[in-house]
C-alpha cells in the first residue's frame, strides 16, 4: 500500500478516562493572532474561557470540556493594545475551527460534527460513535448511561462520553465508504467495503489492494 489518505486522525490519548470534547484550531490567516473562546451564555466579552497566541500555520488543540454549550470566538492583533479583528458567535458542534486567510476578510470557518436522530440505547448495544476530535464514526459499545449522555468503549480501547445525537446503529455494510488503520500504524487508507460481518470487513482500497480488517481498525465517513 503506498497511497496515504489525504486527511489524518487528530492524535488523542488512549487513556482509560473519558475524553473531553476536543476542538482543533488552525491558523490559516498568514499572521500571528490572539484567539480567545467565550461561553455564549456568559454574555460577556471580558472573561474568555481560554486564549492562545497562534502563529501562522500553527494548529493547536482546545480541550473544551464536555459541557453541552455554544461558544463564541474572537480574534485580536497581538500587541500592547490587542486590537480586535473579528468575532464569530454561537459555535456548538465543531470539531475544527479554521482562522480564515486575511484576504478573505472572514473571521473563522467552523466545521461541524454530524448528528443523527436521538434514540435510546442500552448497555452492550453495538453502535457507531461520531468521535469529538474529527468527522468520522467509529465502532463502539455502550457501557452505561453517563453524565454526558452515554459512556462508550470504542473498539480500539478509547473511552468516551457522548450525547445520543452522536450515536448511531452499527451498520457498516457492503458499499460503505471507510478508512482502515493500516496495521495499527496510524495511517488511514480509504476504500469501499465489499463484504462485512459482525466483527470484520473486507475492503477494496482506492489503490487496488484488498484486505479483511477487524472493525477496531475501521472508521466510516459521514453517514448518508
Amino acid at each position: 500500500m503506498r497511497s496515504v489518505a489525504s486527511f489524518s486522525l487528530v492524535a488523542v490519548s488512549l487513556s482509560a478516562a473519558a475524553q473531553a470534547e476536543m476542538v482543533t484550531i488552525a491558523n490559516q490567516r498568514g499572521e500571528k493572532v490572539k484567539f480567545c473562546t467565550y461561553r455564549s451564555d456568559d454574555k460577556s466579552l471580558v472573561r474568555p474561557r481560554q486564549c492562545w497566541m497562534v502563529r501562522p500555520g500553527q494548529t493547536i488543540q482546545w480541550r473544551r470540556g464536555e459541557d453541552d454549550y455554544a461558544y463564541d470566538v474572537r480574534l485580536f492583533e497581538p500587541g500592547a493594545f490587542e486590537l480586535p479583528i473579528c468575532m464569530k458567535r454561537n459555535i456548538r458542534d465543531s470539531y475544527r475551527v479554521e482562522i480564515a486567510p486575511r484576504a478573505t476578510r472572514a473571521c473563522v470557518t467552523a466545521l461541524d460534527r454530524q448528528s443523527v436522530a436521538v434514540r435510546p440505547w442500552q448497555p452492550f448495544d453495538r453502535v457507531l460513535l461520531n468521535w469529538s476530535a474529527d468527522r468520522f464514526w467509529y465502532p463502539a459499545t455502550i457501557i452505561r448511561t453517563g453524565t454526558n449522555g452515554y459512556r462508550l468503549r470504542l473498539d480500539d480501547g478509547r473511552i468516551a462520553e457522548s450525547p445520543a445525537r452522536y450515536i448511531s446503529p452499527l451498520v457498516v455494510a457492503a458499499g460503505a465508504r471507510v478508512e482502515v488503520n493500516w496495521k495499527r500504524q496510524g495511517r488511514w487508507y480509504p476504500g469501499y467495503v465489499t463484504d462485512a460481518d459482525a466483527d470484520s470487513v473486507t475492503v477494496a482500497f482506492d489503490d487496488g489492494f484488498r484486505e479483511t480488517s477487524p472493525l477496531a481498525r475501521v472508521r466510516t465517513e459521514l453517514l448518508p
